[in-house]
């Protein structure tokens, strides 16, 4: 790939980094935490003119102030003072609006709490010091009153600190004493000033990580005043754009990824603009952008926060909020611009573009549920969880489909990959059917009939004779796949087939299905995760295949099987079922929804393989009508119309 922009500046890396964990900060000081990362924000915006950035730092404020508690100290560097003087230089610059005496009431009175006359460090930073600049600070705000933040109880004690502590060891605070007494009698005014912050208390060192050192650090950097240094600006020109969004996940190498790339391939033909972003990316901890052939490639990174530390809400909240600042040097409202998500939990990523694009389409896939995967598809148990939406054990579900739904209510039209899943959307989530439009996976038709002679050869490449019946399954080793079960029911049939072997393609942890055929182990191959040339190389000489997965909305390794004319089986309960049309073009397998019968779903399956190794008849009338399935309804050309006319002219 071309790399169409170098990022040798550090700076502007440094920049992107904060975007996206600045609000994971736990510390919310002015020096180093979010007040002054708010302060940094509101500069940079107005320098860099993206009033996105001026936005963000409003909503850091909002933050703070949510997340102020009384266990924090009074000082200027970590504590009130701090916050109390951000808020007073935000608004005496103009990024903010209102009265500071009422913003700033609760953090007054909480400073009040604490008696100068007891406090030992003198210090600016930690001490008095910063706690009667403050103070100064605030008196001198502008009011329509003479009403004082303080009470005079409050302002008599320190001025007896003033003139009763020996301030001379902290040489940069000598103005403080003369200067404290003149505003105290109203007879100078102080107002907040960063030059003036950090010559009384300059930064104490050049550091790096402008995510750890702060605004002391930030604070050199728009010194510069050099906007060409700390911005860039990524706009890409064209009128319709077509922007791909998924995040970085496991299922990105599986199903969702092969989804993208049938998306990728289908829009190159449009049109539009196309660009992927992938979020979330190990690639970079901040944003990088690649072209190739005509395609933008955009990754942005994850955050330094892991999302099990806070509510998973508040954290994609966040974490999208800070996506779409960056975005922002990329996109423009101007252009006609088309949202396409591909997750389920991305509800405040849709509602931030929306606001920030109101003339975009927002369209999402849904890919899976949650909700389906937790109970395997089970809409009674779901009808029971819905009618108890206080139970504990519960309660999530119930949360994250309601998420789910505040999502799609945020698009302006949901993909449906099966009849299966329009149907949910419509009984459970209640979206109108005028929003959903169904348009089943596709993929390109890759077969190449092999001779037999071709086909021993490439047996014996992989280690397998002539004569061997192979079964394969493909897919993340996991319970929802029904691996475990494919295990239990190999065994009890090897002693009818001796010469059945079983290919397990699939990243994961093998461990719990390997003790299940330790016995057998020289005729289980675990091959792991594939590229697709080898995994069509061995579906080219195996004789059946096997998907027992419990769920599955609808399968790619279905499909490719198909394509490759191998008579399948896979498992009822999901849009597998739906691709073999009830049986007609593969064979099914009446599981029932539930984890704990294991045993009962592995004779289930047991039987159905017995049934299709027994009848060679049987698999190769499968095999033909697979194919011919796979042809008629799910070669990618059908998807490209599909998506074309349900998607593309709809918007």
């Amino acid at each position: 790939m071309d790399n169409i922009q170098a990022y040798n500046d550090s700076w502007i890396n440094e920049i992107e980094r904060l975007v996206l964990n600045v609000s994971f900060l736990t510390d919310l000081g002015l020096f180093h935490g979010k007040m002054g990362h708010a302060i940094f924000f509101a500069h940079y915006g107005r320098l860099v003119d993206n009033v996105s950035y001026e936005n963000f730092a409003g909503e850091l404020l909002e933050e703070v102030y949510e997340e102020i508690n009384i266990s924090l100290p009074v000082n200027m560097e970590y504590g009130l003072c701090g916050i109390g003087w951000g808020i007073e230089y935000l608004v005496g610059q103009g990024f903010m609006e209102g009265c500071t005496d009422e913003i700033l009431k609760d953090i007054d009175e909480l400073i009040m709490e604490r008696d100068p006359r007891r406090m030992h460090d003198l210090s600016f930073r930690k001490g008095l010091g910063g706690i009667l600049y403050y103070v100064m600070v605030r008196l001198s705000s502008l009011r329509e009153t003479d009403n004082l933040p303080f009470d005079s109880f409050y302002l008599e004690s320190l001025r007896e600190v003033v003139l009763e502590k020996d301030f001379s060891k902290e040489k940069s605070l000598s103005f403080l004493i003369d200067d404290f007494i003149l505003v105290l009698e109203g007879k100078k005014r102080v107002k907040p000033d960063l030059s003036v912050l950090f010559q009384v208390s300059p930064p104490r060192k050049s550091s790096t990580d402008l995510l750890s050192d702060g605004l002391e650090y930030g604070w050199q950097m728009l010194e510069s005043g050099d906007a060409g240094k700390l911005y860039k600006n990524y706009h890409w020109h064209k009128g319709k754009n077509y922007y791909l969004i998924n995040e970085e996940s496991e299922s990105a190498n599986y199903g969702i990824g092969t989804y993208l790339n049938q998306i990728t391939e289908t829009m190159k033909e449009s049109d539009y603009s196309l660009t992927i972003i992938t979020l979330r990316s190990s690639k970079t901890s901040s944003l990088a952008i690649e072209e190739k052939a005509n395609v933008r490639y955009i990754s942005i990174g994850g955050t330094r926060c892991k999302m099990s530390s806070m509510n998973w809400i508040k954290y994609f909240k966040r974490y999208y909020r800070g996506v779409v600042v960056l975005l922002s040097s990329i996109i423009t409202e101007k252009q006609n611009n088309i949202f396409h998500l591909n997750n389920m939990h991305m509800k405040d990523l849709a509602l931030v573009l929306k606001e920030n694009n109101p003339a975009s389409k927002i369209v999402c896939t849904v890919h899976y549920m949650d909700w389906a995967l937790q109970l395997l598809g089970d809409r009674r148990k779901l009808d029971y969880i819905l009618s108890h939406p206080d139970e504990k054990d519960y309660k999530t579900i119930s949360v994250v489909l309601e998420e789910n739904k505040r999502f799609m209510k945020a698009c302006d039209l949901i993909i449906a990959v099966s009849r299966h899943s329009f149907n949910v959307l419509v009984d459970i989530c209640g979206i109108p059917e005028s929003k959903i439009v169904l348009i089943p996976h596709g993929i390109k038709d890759e077969y190449q009939p092999i001779s037999i002679e071709e086909k021993n050869e490439r047996r014996k490449k992989h280690g397998f004779l002539s004569d061997d019946i192979i079964l394969i399954c493909a897919g993340r080793i996991e319970p929802l796949k029904g691996v475990d079960l494919l295990a239990d029911a190999f065994s009890s049939l090897i002693s009818e087939y001796p010469h059945l072997r079983l290919v397990i393609a699939g990243g994961g942890s093998p461990d719990a299905v390997q003790k299940k055929v330790t016995h057998h182990c020289g005729r289980v191959s675990f091959v792991g995760f594939v590229n697709k040339a080898t995994l069509y190389e061995l579906f080219s000489i195996s004789d059946v295949g096997v998907l027992p997965s419990l769920y599955e909305e609808l399968g790619y390794v279905a499909l490719e099987m198909m394509m490759m004319g191998l008579p399948v089986v896979v498992g009822n309960h999901s849009g597998l079922e739906e691709i073999v049309d009830c049986g007609k073009y593969g064979l099914v397998v009446p599981f029932e929804q539930d984890y704990g019968k294991s045993k009962e779903n592995a004779v289930a399956l047991y039987g159905v393989l017995d049934r299709i190794l027994k009848d060679d008849s049987l698999r190769k009338d499968l095999q033909k009508k697979g194919r011919e399935r796979f042809v008629s309804c799910f070669d990618i050309s059908y998807f490209a119309r599909f998506f074309y006319q349900k998607v593309i002219s709809l918007i």
